[in-house]
């Protein structure tokens, strides 16, 4: 057995020796503790085997310390209440968040991830948000943003958390005088003989943009941004 696990088996058998002592018999200790009445006992057999020392007087009515019993449990007494004060306070910071979060997304999800973070700051206002809405990927592993909520298949990258959000329909649209002129698009094939407008950017994971790479001539492609807000118009043949 190593150091580390053999001094954590001491702390488990003076524990179980410490709540014997403070309640007075095996039954209550295990009851307290949340173990087997037998494994109290096989506790404190090895605690005394390892300390040869005999740490209680037993009793039909209960265990009663011996001296040396009762200076292992003053110290155990103490190393308890350190041990519950740490885990009070270890609950009290994990409550509570505060410093620098920056999300990057994509400017079309902005509206949709704006109010979000709005309502999580004022859960939590010792955080300072910022959100980043662009195109680029910004890189997580070297620190440029911290939660990326993007489109397209799972990144491959090993040190990223990935975690589905949502599944988002997409679909091709198309003015209704365009229409009139061009017609409706009758399949993959038809697309090299319609107009499409399209993102500047040819490294996108998101399946529409594959689609577009994949079945639109680079010259039926006729005007291109790199913002969503750009698509507002009203005229582009």
């Amino acid at each position: 057995m190593s150091e580390h696990n053999d001094t954590l088996e001491n702390w488990t058998d003076i524990r179980t020796a410490y709540h014997v002592a403070r309640l007075g018999t095996l039954s209550a200790a295990a009851e307290y503790i949340g173990i087997h009445h037998a494994t109290v006992i096989r506790h404190i057999d090895a605690l005394e085997e390892r300390l040869d020392s005999k740490l209680f007087h037993r009793h039909p009515r209960g265990y009663v310390p011996t001296e040396a019993g009762r200076d292992l449990m003053l110290i155990a007494a103490a190393t308890e209440d350190q041990f519950t004060q740490l885990a009070g306070r270890l609950k009290g910071r994990s409550a509570s968040i505060s410093g620098d979060l920056i999300v990057t997304t994509l400017s079309e999800l902005s509206p949709q991830i704006t109010p979000l973070l709005v309502e999580f700051q004022r859960q939590h206002p010792e955080v300072r948000i910022s959100l980043v809405a662009e195109e680029r990927r910004l890189k997580l592993e070297y620190g440029e943003a911290h939660i990326a909520l993007r489109a397209g298949a799972k990144p491959q990258e090993p040190d990223n958390v990935v975690q589905p959000l949502c599944k988002m329909s997409v679909a091709l649209f198309a003015h209704k005088d365009y229409v009139k002129k061009y017609g409706m698009l009758l399949g993959d094939e038809d697309a090299p003989n319609h107009k499409f407008v399209a993102n500047i950017s040819q490294n996108f994971r998101a399946p529409f943009h594959k689609w577009i790479i994949q079945h639109v001539p680079n010259e039926a492609v006729i005007f291109r941004f790199n913002q969503g807000r750009s698509l507002i118009v009203d005229q582009l043949y």
